[in-house]
């Protein structure tokens, strides 16, 4: 630490605030250019002109988060015009500038801005904030550490973007309606139900997970699920033993608020879930789960288009008796999911590799921010 020194923003970095100038939208509209307008939190629109043409770092003025671990100011190369919304900063090199905005966007800024509602950083604030700074060459060899992570943060998500684009572009293919296939309702394909009615009375500190849409959606992408309701052990075993509850290969579906996540039930799991928030689908006939969930991811996007500008809030029993599902042979259903499902895979260990990668990006920037 004594080769490390605590310096004001102000000192390390150039404040060109008064070259920026604000145009509002209907100008911008008449000023059509390729030159990036930018504001307090990213880019905002086009402009015919420029102001800057160097690498700047932009910080927010107002309306940004100036939080830890958040993204209060971004840099900017080549071009550009800047609104009033955000602060320009030039820095003597790029490493300098690369530094700062790691060192702004880990840091807690709160404590330099005012307001309440809607939160400022003023320019003076802004050059007073305390900045740990390191000596030539260890600037720079921290710099470089951190780019190459973040080179490849942006190279898997890349591979998750195809990987998505892929999945997409082959429901559209496979899922078409072929010669020899059966048009059938789901309710001929499988029981579509939801579970009994659990009242708030019921609620417990500590028990069986009871989910609501929110769980399901965890479930339906791989994410943890973080439980927040329970019910009784003896509630569960009465329902269970009247009602049943989901069972391997039985599929889940999100039917308000996030609508259309899907989960297929894996090995068996004691929870219970939400009526009308979550549908039941069992009793298969004619249809395998994992192609149902195919067909059903096709249906809801398609249900989500039918529906744009108006509220689309809830899925309902009846309303899923009713779609149509387009059903091949068993033989072949398996056939098609098992070829979605290897590209399924290849994304939850990308999804995996992201999250590795972001903890080890914070893992990294917490030790080198603290000198």
């Amino acid at each position: 630490m004594k080769t490390w020194q605590i310096k004001k923003l102000g000192e390390i970095a150039e404040n060109l605030d008064s070259k920026r100038i604000p145009v509002d939208a209907g100008e911008r509209n008449k000023r059509t250019g390729d030159i990036p307008y930018y504001g307090a939190n990213g880019q905002i629109g086009w402009i015919d002109n420029y102001l800057f043409d160097e690498p700047l770092l932009l910080v927010a003025e107002d309306g940004g988060n100036w939080g830890p671990y958040q993204d209060s100011s971004y840099i900017i190369t080549g071009k550009s015009w800047v609104n009033n919304h955000a602060h320009v900063l030039r820095a003597k090199d790029i490493f300098t500038l690369k530094y700062l905005n790691y060192y702004l966007n880990y840091n807690d800024l709160k404590r330099y801005t005012s307001g309440t509602t809607r939160g400022k950083l003023n320019q003076k604030a802004l050059n007073s904030i305390d900045v740990l700074v390191p000596p030539v060459g260890v600037k720079e060899k921290l710099v470089e550490k951190l780019d190459a992570i973040r080179k490849l943060q942006e190279l898997n998500n890349k591979k998750i973007e195809k990987a998505e684009e892929l999945f997409n572009s082959n429901l559209k293919i496979k899922l078409v309606k072929k010669k020899g296939w059966k048009e059938l309702r789901l309710e001929e394909l499988c029981t579509v139900t939801s579970s009994k009615r659990i009242y708030a009375s019921e609620y417990v500190k500590q028990g069986i997970p009871f989910f609501r849409s929110k769980e399901i959606a965890e479930l339906a992408n791989n994410r943890e699920i973080q439980t927040e309701l329970f019910i009784s052990q003896t509630r569960f075993n009465e329902l269970r033993a009247k009602y049943g509850c989901p069972k391997r290969g039985d599929v889940l579906l999100t039917a308000i608020g996030t609508i259309g996540e899907i989960y297929i039930m894996k090995l068996p799991t004691e929870f219970y879930f939400k009526d009308g928030n979550v549908l039941w689908l069992k009793d298969f006939k004619e249809v395998n789960s994992a192609f149902l969930k195919l067909a059903l991811q096709v249906v809801i996007e398609r249900l989500r288009r039918a529906s744009s500008g108006s509220a689309y809030k809830a899925l309902t029993i009846d309303n899923l008796k009713k779609i149509v599902i387009a059903v091949p042979t068993l033989t072949e259903q398996k056939q098609i999911a098992g070829e979605f499902e290897f590209i399924e895979s290849s994304k939850i260990t990308l999804l995996k590799q992201k999250q590795l990668l972001h903890e080890f990006f914070e893992s990294t920037l917490n030790k080198v921010m603290k000198g």
